[in-house]
């Protein structure tokens, strides 16, 4: 019942927030002055838990007590995060005419530009990006206050608003994405981890430290022995593809301008799944000798294939239906649809 009445009451505190920056927006009518910000509710909310966290730390605990050091050090992690949301969210862009004033306070700097530096910008359903040439000059998310101000804006300048792309795919940065990936849901098992002693109430060094051995020992070792084996497989495909077929993938991404992680053409096809424990799916036409029969696995809806490759033969393994019917189409030049 607790949970239920936290549930409805941070609820109703995120609609009472989300009507305040409605109608703050709705008030901006200058389109040549105002200021990009976040709500001041947010901030308030930040500061108080800091002050709340820190304040728990520096009265309420004794952190020279053996059953109270962990606790201490969780509050203290707690009021620095907050500090750092708190930090980051007192970032603000100003237009003044044709002026726009980049002002931030987490990583303090102080930037100035002209409307007229920008030549694109990179609108997604959660952001905007803002750039001059190739180089993003700042970024916006849609809950701050005059997001939709600066959009009305850039439209009347005539400046080219076109969806956002993402990042180039290439070899370094499919590695940087899955590494990415890994090191958060480990980073997130060790937080639980240290803080189930906490709950339990039995914080000593003795069960904390136990804890996260557990947790290493049971989910760290097998997480980082299926990033050894899954998440390099990819790099490696493709480093197979570039010496057979003497190519640079990533001036292939460049030229054929590739930012999704899902990419079919005439030469290639590239699935690369959000999903670490997957193997990714990179084939160049050229390299394919001849595809066998889909076999089914039994009990899964998992398919599995035998190719003829110009170095050798290799297995395919495809998780759905769809993606290995989207294969066998490319290969055989039945679609040649670009995702």
């Amino acid at each position: 019942m607790k949970y239920l009445l936290i549930a409805i009451i941070v609820g109703v505190i995120i609609k009472v927030i989300r009507d305040k920056q409605n109608t703050s927006n709705k008030k901006i009518k200058d389109i040549n002055n105002f200021t990009i910000y976040a709500i001041k509710d947010y901030v308030i909310i930040l500061d108080i838990a800091t002050i709340f966290f820190f304040a728990l730390a520096v009265f309420a605990i004794n952190p020279s007590d053996e059953s109270q050091k962990f606790i201490w050090i969780a509050f203290v992690l707690w009021g620095f995060l907050s500090l750092l949301g708190s930090l980051a969210i007192r970032k603000k862009i100003v237009f003044k005419n044709d002026t726009i004033t980049v002002k931030k306070v987490l990583l303090p700097s102080f930037k100035k530009y002209s409307i007229k530096d920008i030549t694109r910008v990179e609108k997604s359903e959660q952001f905007f990006k803002v750039y001059s040439n190739d180089k993003c000059i700042f970024t916006c998310d849609n809950d701050l206050i005059g997001y939709d101000a600066a959009l009305k804006r850039f439209e009347t300048e005539g400046i080219k608003i076109t969806g956002y792309k993402g990042r180039l795919l290439t070899k370094k940065s499919m590695l940087h994405s899955q590494i990415l990936l890994f090191t958060s849901l480990l980073f997130f098992v060790l937080v639980f981890c240290f803080e189930i002693p906490l709950i339990l109430q039995e914080p000593t060094f003795k069960t904390v430290l136990d804890s996260l051995l557990v947790g290493v020992v049971i989910i760290g070792i097998p997480m980082g022995l299926l990033y050894l084996w899954f998440v390099p497989r990819g790099y490696f495909q493709i480093s197979k593809i570039e010496k057979a077929l003497n190519i640079d993938f990533d001036d292939e991404m460049k030229k054929l301008d590739v930012t999704d992680k899902q990419f079919i053409n005439n030469d290639w096809f590239i699935d690369i799944p959000a999903r670490m424990i997957t193997y990714p799916i990179i084939y160049h036409k050229k390299y394919i000798k001849s595809l066998d029969e889909f076999k089914k696995e039994e009990d899964r809806e998992d398919y599995t294939t035998m190719i003829e490759t110009i170095d050798g033969v290799q297995k395919i393994h495809f998780y759905s239906y769809s993606s290995r019917c989207q294969f066998e189409d490319w290969f055989k030049g039945i679609s040649s649809k670009k995702h």
